[in-house]
């Protein structure tokens, strides 16, 4: 009969240095089933052992967390995986009985077909004992296998000390796109009644590698806040807890945001009452409520703000000297370009006149003009940001030079952020009702910002001078939130996040992995870019 064990993990005759050091007649091993499993004839358990551990240690743990579900596709679990000693079956706990009861599991002799190795710490597990088991010698082999690995939970506390300390943020390269701890973690968070607006932005923001590294490298402390001093509900305290348990703990499953929600229902500023339990809200609103809430905690000039004012005017302040997160990562400003069409001495004046400077946190593209054509009707996002950008509107303006009233305005970006964020606003009112313009506008990967800025005519060349200005404007996609539904009120929130140049779907708890087709596929609301220095080196290559 042809033997039915795989491939691979290898079942050949483990080398002397894999056989552990037991002592004849000391009852030294974790379980009975141990002992036969490897004292058997040929065994490969200890081998098979070590590659599991190698699985699951030589790369992102995350890797391990995926399984395929009955219908072939892969799911990211939320909770521990157990990948089996017999073959390279990776498969949650509620499968692990029928896993065992395989025809092909059967006909090995061996008692491996009950033994597992649990995904996050390497443990192993016994099906036959329905427990966790020591053993001390291969324990011996997890411990140094795991301490040389991906499971190290040390913090790199001075690599990004002083990350927003200047008006522009300078990252090494090599570091940007780095977790600040080797433990990488993708979860999910709980919806609790009506709160996928907020799921979806928190999930944006813990992939926003600004973000993270801020709140990684202590950029906040709850020891030093004075909110929490004064057992004051703080939300940047509540943030720094949310980065914490996603990337310094093991655990895989959801998370409940239950103080971040709270820190809104129960704030006494007006601006805040629109938020509340068991109602749906607008995705890119809370997105400006939660950034201006920790720019006002952050803000080294607090002095500059305007006190239960609306956040939307808040965020617009004239603090140029902000340096606090938010502004070091999502601030950028316009400018608006005056140039007068009238005639002097029967020529064009031409004089162009730069004004109106402004910080902006997003930019809200207009989508009225699809609303009235077909909905197969496709537009991309460039072809928004050539009408935002590009168009020139007649203005009330008096000309210094030559006297005329006649001039047109543009509005250029003067200065980008290192996080772009988009809002297609897709929500529209119409004879008194809100609608919703479905139509498809397609979006890129990888978005150059270079031709909607006023330094376009600066980039013209191929000197090193215009190779940086290019690569300052580059950007790659890495958060999009898509909302299903016909209303604002109503309907459902979706993010796709990119972490590990791997793309993940978001749905409250749940968490799939998504391919790259799916994710420009869907009908964008918010989009997130990152500046190219803090891409992944995956991404750098391509450029």
């Amino acid at each position: 009969m042809a033997s039915s064990v795989p491939p691979s993990p290898t079942t050949e005759k483990p080398a002397k240095s894999d056989i552990p050091a037991y002592k004849p007649g000391v009852l030294s091993y974790g379980c009975d089933h141990i002992r036969r499993s490897i004292v058997g004839p040929n065994s490969a358990f200890v081998k098979n052992y070590k590659h599991a551990l190698s699985t699951i240690c030589n790369s992102s743990p995350i890797r391990s967390q995926h399984y395929k579900d009955e219908k072939g596709r892969v799911v990211s679990r939320i909770g521990p995986l157990y990948l089996c000693l017999q073959c390279e079956s990776t498969l949650p706990e509620e499968q692990i009985d029928k896993h065992s009861l395989e025809t092909k599991h059967r006909l090995c002799m061996s008692t491996c077909k009950s033994m597992f190795v649990e995904s996050r710490s390497g443990n192993l597990f016994c099906n036959m004992c329905k427990d966790f088991v020591f053993d001390p010698v291969l324990e011996s082999l997890r411990t140094r296998k795991v301490e040389t690995g991906s499971y190290s939970l040390k913090r790199k506390h001075d690599e990004y000390a002083e990350l927003f300390q200047e008006n522009t943020i300078k990252v090494a390269s090599k570091d940007a796109s780095k977790q600040s701890c080797s433990v990488a973690t993708v979860r999910g968070i709980w919806n609790m009644g009506s709160t996928c607006y907020m799921t979806v932005i928190l999930e944006s923001l813990v992939h926003n590698p600004l973000m993270r590294n801020f709140y990684l490298s202590e950029g906040h402390k709850s020891s030093t806040c004075t909110k929490s001093l004064n057992n004051e509900p703080c939300l940047s305290c509540f943030m720094d807890d949310m980065f914490q348990q996603f990337n310094n703990t093991e655990t895989t499953s959801a998370w409940t945001a239950q103080n971040i929600l709270g820190s809104f229902v129960f704030s006494a500023k007006p601006a805040y009452e629109s938020i509340k339990p068991d109602e749906q809200q607008d995705a890119h609103e809370f997105l400006n409520f939660l950034l201006e809430e920790l720019h006002e905690i952050n803000s080294v000039d607090p002095r500059s703000l305007i006190a239960n004012s609306s956040p939307n005017k808040r965020l617009k302040y004239d603090g140029e000297d902000c340096k606090c997160v938010i502004h070091q990562t999502f601030y950028g400003k316009t400018l608006s370009i005056i140039r007068c069409k009238g005639v002097n001495n029967g020529k064009k004046c031409g004089s162009v006149r730069r004004t109106g400077l402004q910080q902006f946190s997003d930019i809200s593209l207009g989508l009225d003009f699809l609303s009235t054509q077909a909905s197969t009707k496709k537009h991309s996002l460039e072809y928004c940001l050539k009408k935002e950008y590009f168009t020139e509107e007649q203005c009330d303006y008096s000309c210094d030079a030559c006297g005329s009233k006649k001039a047109t305005k543009q509005v250029s970006i003067k200065m980008l952020p290192n996080v772009l964020c988009f809002q297609l606003k897709r929500f529209s009112q119409k004879g008194g009702n809100a609608i919703k313009i479905k139509n498809k506008v397609s979006f890129p990967f990888k978005l150059e910002m270079l031709p909607y800025t006023d330094k376009i005519d600066e980039a013209k060349g191929h000197g090193p001078a215009q190779y940086a200005l290019k690569a300052r404007s580059t950007y790659h996609l890495q958060s999009v939130v898509t909302h299903i539904g016909d209303a604002i009120e109503q309907g459902h929130y979706i993010s796709y996040s990119k972490h590990d140049n791997q793309w993940f779907k978001f749905d409250d708890h749940k968490v799939y992995t998504a391919s790259k087709s799916e994710v420009l596929g869907v009908e964008a609301y918010l989009l997130f870019y990152v500046i190219q220095s803090m891409a992944t080196t995956e991404e750098k290559k391509k450029v």
